[in-house]
């Protein structure tokens, strides 16, 4: 899926987007209704990637609010990110 119109990524996502590939997870850039479609182990996370004082769209609120399918959190760094899909924590967002 391409980018969609007056969609602006948060300025930390490449960077957290090749550490996860760099640690072997499969990363898809999705975009909506949240930023990427990882992959690891066997199953599929989503995230949302935030800057340090990002904060979420009403579309995304209301996505969050309607209890997403499957695991979904909003990560800030690379750590978090990693972390999260690996399973070592598991926060809702």
């Amino acid at each position: 899926m391409g980018r969609h119109r007056g969609h602006r990524a948060d300025h930390n996502q490449p960077e957290i987007v090749k550490a996860l590939r760099q640690v072997g997870i499969e990363v898809h850039v999705i975009d909506r209704p949240v930023d990427l479609l990882c992959g690891f182990h066997g199953r599929w996370i989503l995230l949302e990637v935030k800057d340090e004082k990002g904060t979420l769209t009403p579309d995304q609120i209301k996505f969050f609010d309607a209890e997403p399918k499957g695991p979904t959190f909003v990560v800030r760094s690379i750590e978090e990110a990693i972390s999260v899909v690996r399973n070592d924590q598991l926060k809702w967002a």
